[in-house]
């Protein structure tokens, strides 16, 4: 399972992450959040601690992953349970806001989680979702589904009218091509010759590549797609 641990990953990387959930925390103020495929439980504790919500429950698959996150992230108004992103175990209209970063694509069943997002969800309660751009992102095996943002925007739209889309790390023309062109070459190749041919994410997660924040233009053109939808 794809799983980001502070200290472990690539600052990039870990700073791509952290900014969903830096944007996140100005949203949830005094609310009752649910964190969806909260993995390692660092976003979790954002959202409870900078975001001040008034409570915090984090959920994932993984009893692996919820064991760190219980033993690593404690503050009295955020828990940690183990739970399916498909069946969850809350009562309906539960939650003011739902959060999910970068959970959408590794799911079978994409109607049976947004589902469930809209089920736990009060009337009137938002829901904050992510996913990589599939022009923009190498091959990875803990995907099921990938989304370009028309594929993504029409997912998102048919379950929430009031939508709003976002984008995170947009890139130049001229680099955006050149990534989308290495992307669409990597996954014509097999895995032991794409090693040596390209080097892993076209080293675009260097420790010197700033990560742009998030913005509301040209979404498209961006690594990153988030909605900001309202039930």
């Amino acid at each position: 399972m794809e799983r980001l641990v502070p200290g472990e990953a690539p600052r990039p990387i870990f700073l791509e992450h952290i900014a969903r959930y830096w944007f996140a925390s100005s949203l949830v103020e005094g609310t009752h959040v649910l964190d969806i495929a909260c993995g390692s439980g660092y976003g979790s504790h954002e959202l409870a601690v900078l975001g001040r919500a008034e409570q915090v429950v984090g959920v994932d698959i993984s009893e692996e992953a919820i064991k760190y996150a219980r033993s690593h992230y404690k503050a009295e108004n955020i828990k940690f349970v183990t739970g399916d992103a498909t069946s969850l175990e809350f009562a309906d209209a539960s939650f003011d806001t739902v959060v999910s970063f970068e959970t959408i694509e590794h799911l079978t069943d994409v109607a049976a989680y947004l589902d469930e997002v809209c089920r736990v969800l009060k009337p009137g309660g938002s829901f904050l979702v992510s996913t990589p751009n599939r022009r923009l992102a190498f091959a990875n095996p803990f995907h099921t589904v990938e989304f370009t943002f028309r594929q993504f925007r029409k997912v998102i739209s048919d379950r929430f009218a009031d939508v709003r889309f976002l984008g995170q790390d947009h890139l130049p023309f001229s680099r955006k091509l050149l990534l989308e062109v290495s992307v669409k070459v990597s996954r014509t190749l097999p895995e032991s010759i794409k090693q040596h041919i390209i080097p892993e994410r076209s080293r675009v997660d260097d420790d010197s590549r700033k990560v742009a924040g998030i913005v509301d233009s040209q979404v498209s053109s961006c690594r990153f797609f988030l909605a900001l939808c309202r039930k």
